[in-house]
């Protein structure tokens, strides 16, 4: 059913340029994913780590007042309490051990990649700990990116767009804290815009997927429950994990899942052509989990993300995070799928 490329991972942190000298790359990662001009475009997420050279001082990137500060914390201090390798923990206030970025990658054959050299980071305080997990949707002749904004305001969803992949206009937030996974369908339905996104609720804990509409891309508003956990591969948590795609008549989207272990795997969902709050099908099992190395090892291990998708004939790519820490690419046949 799938078929794993032979020299994934395809990006690793190795062909990235650290921000600057304070900072490692530790991470290249969950590619938003589409065609322009006969290439491939991957707009990757590049998370950094500031570098310490004493084990007991954990140092923190934030983005402040327009440049990157360092924070630095104690691993002996009573009060600092390190989650995961992801989140550090001081007086009840958490931060993130890395910041991310964006920067955009393009292919002419969908296998060999090379940098751009655009880079999009962090600009206001919403993104004060970075940019992450871009998703690209194009509608009419522009290319809108929805990805998530991190800062000690909680995460919202933000949106920007662009006509080249050179020059990016943000557009601001779209969506409240905390919220992420936002996807756009790529065309009106009756007349409105389609949002699917991933509200999360402190107080009873079922991150599950939702819609939304809006008349201008901008208020997004009839928000409704779409999708919930199965308690077979997502009993923690899910997400769309890809913009919708028409596949005979409806609408097919990726949809991750985590379990209680927090072991990410992939399957899919089939919504309604004229309705998409009506789920017409959703896979029983996941067809992608972390087996290889690539996908069990890294900076965040048992982990495979994709942002997005690319159709080819009759095949799906999917380029999709690896353990929090490189890029890789699986190829599907639609019709092995079921659909």
């Amino acid at each position: 059913m799938i078929k794993y490329y032979t020299k994934n991972p395809l990006l690793t942190k190795n062909v990235v340029i650290p921000t600057d000298e304070r900072f490692e790359v530790v991470g290249v990662f969950n590619p938003g994913v589409h065609l322009f001009n006969s290439k491939t475009i991957l707009i990757a997420r590049v998370a950094e780590r500031a570098i310490s050279d004493n084990k007991d001082i954990i140092k923190v990137p934030i983005y402040k007042n327009g440049t990157f500060e360092i924070l630095e914390f104690n691993r002996n201090d009573e009060d600092v309490f390190l989650e995961d390798e992801r989140v550090i923990i001081k007086n009840q206030k958490k931060y993130l051990t890395s910041i991310s970025h964006f920067e955009v990658f393009e292919s002419i054959d969908g296998y060999q990649f090379h940098s751009t050299n655009v880079k999009i980071y962090p600009s206001d305080i919403y993104e004060e700990y970075g940019i992450e997990d871009a998703r690209i949707t194009k509608i009419a002749n522009k290319y809108y990116i929805t990805y998530s904004a991190v800062s000690p305001l909680g995460i919202v969803v933000k949106l920007m767009e662009t006509t080249d992949f050179i020059n990016f206009t943000k557009k601001g937030i779209i969506l409240p804290p905390d919220n992420k996974d936002a996807h756009l369908f790529p065309n009106k339905i009756n007349g409105k815009y389609y949002l699917l996104h991933r509200p999360a609720s402190a107080y009873f804990l079922s991150p599950e997927v939702w819609i939304s509409s809006s008349s201008n891309l901008l208020d997004f508003g009839n928000h409704r429950h779409l999708i919930s956990r199965d308690a077979k591969y997502d009993e923690l948590r899910n997400g769309i994990s890809s913009s919708p795609i028409l596949i005979n008549n409806t609408w097919f989207c990726l949809l991750h899942g985590a379990d209680s272990t927090n072991k990410y795997r992939v399957g899919y969902v089939l919504l309604d052509k004229n309705d998409p709050s009506i789920v017409i099908k959703r896979s029983v099992v996941p067809f992608l989990s972390p087996v290889n190395k690539y996908e069990r090892e890294g900076f965040f291990p048992n982990v495979v993300f994709p942002c997005g998708l690319i159709k080819k004939r009759s095949k799906f790519f999917i380029y999709y995070g690896s353990a929090d820490e490189s890029i890789s690419l699986v190829i599907v046949d639609i019709q092995e799928l079921g659909l």
